[in-house]
């Protein structure tokens, strides 16, 4: 028996009309798993055929996504599928009726790297939205007290599988 091998891509979904904006954009997507994986789909069709969307859709799946963060990770099978997803990625621009850029933040051969991955830039952002809220300024916008934006936070970017 042949084991299959697998790789992760670590995608952000940013909204066009918030690319351009100074401040962190919190809404959180309205999308759902079967949404991604049918407009990645579509756009392979586009892209590579049908021999590209049968290869490619065979072991592809979403393995996670967090709507808050509007981070995907998507599996493929090692090789040529995983190529034409990739590949595809930065052509999808919309999921449902959202405009949207995809953006490839890392690739893993395993599921717990990719996860490690997002641990650390979680933690990074974290630390950014916490400075820009130490200061005099962001205090007077955001009006919270640095406990409740602190458990907000935490509420919004926590890894779930």
């Amino acid at each position: 028996m042949v084991r299959r091998k697998h790789r992760y891509a670590v995608v952000q979904l940013e909204r066009t009309s918030s690319i351009a904006l100074p401040y962190l954009d919190v809404k959180p997507l309205k999308a759902s798993e079967d949404d991604i994986f049918k407009a990645v789909k579509i756009k392979l069709g586009e892209l590579h055929g049908d021999y590209g969307r049968a290869v490619t859709t065979l072991g592809m799946r979403v393995k996670y996504l967090n709507e808050a963060t509007r981070i995907v990770v998507l599996r493929a099978r090692l090789g040529e599928p995983f190529k034409m997803m990739a590949s595809t990625l930065p052509f999808v621009t919309s999921i449902g009726a959202e405009s949207i850029q995809c953006t490839t933040l890392y690739i893993a051969g395993t599921i717990r790297h990719s996860l490690i991955f997002l641990e650390k830039r979680q933690k990074r952002i974290f630390k950014q939205v916490l400075e820009m809220f130490k200061s005099d300024k962001g205090q007077k916008k955001y009006k919270m007290s640095e406990p409740e934006l602190k458990e907000r936070i935490l509420q919004i970017t926590k890894l779930e599988m």
